[in-house]
């Protein structure tokens, strides 16, 4: 847990310093019809890296749906052979007595 909070309290000092280095650097963003004048660095670099998150939401959804169908199949696959190899028919019963494991 606190490794979390570490790595959290360095990746944003990083991007305070990105933020403060670039503070100066602004460019020009145009699309087809508007063009947007005297864009700060870090509200494209930011703004581009928010966009490649919300674009790749769809691909982890659609991973983890196909997975969750794998893994239905196989775990009705576990549950058949688990009911025809019962584990009190392999094991050798215990002694009432005794606490230790038995062996085969």
């Amino acid at each position: 847990m606190p490794w979390r909070l570490i790595c959290f309290i360095i990746i944003f000092a990083i991007l305070l310093v990105f933020i403060t280095l670039n503070l100066d650097n602004r460019c020009n963003i145009s699309f087809h019809f508007v063009v947007f004048q005297n864009v700060p660095i870090y509200l494209t670099v930011f703004s581009a890296f928010a966009l490649g998150m919300i674009t790749s939401i769809p691909y982890i959804i659609s991973i983890k749906l196909k997975k969750g169908r794998k893994g239905d199949g196989k775990s009705s696959k576990k549950k058949v052979l688990g009911k025809q190899n019962n584990e009190m028919d392999i094991l050798a019963p215990m002694d009432e007595k005794s606490d230790s494991i038995p062996t085969l």
